[in-house]
């Protein structure tokens, strides 16, 4: 069990920083074709859900959104995950 609890952990602190290389790398490269290609993504997720109980009010919803790069830095933790076990 803590094998795969880490090995999510790791996958999704690659995909984070991936992502995070991403949008650093965007800041640099010109407008065009490129860019739109590597930052351009899509979102997996819900919508947003509300529970009101008149006291308080609880919304939770969860998206990732995929790009080139967090796929890249899942792919490299999964090879170096299988690689250093």
């Amino acid at each position: 069990m803590k094998k795969i609890l880490g090995l999510v952990l790791v996958l999704l602190l690659a995909a984070l920083l991936g992502g995070l290389v991403g949008e650093i790398l965007s800041l640099f490269l010109p407008d065009g074709t490129l860019k739109d290609l590597l930052t351009r993504g899509f979102s997996i997720g819900t919508s947003p859900a509300t529970l009101d109980l008149r006291v308080f009010s609880l919304t939770v919803g969860v998206t990732f959104r995929l790009t080139i790069f967090s796929m890249l830095g899942l792919v490299a933790a999964a090879v170096l995950h299988w690689k250093y076990r």
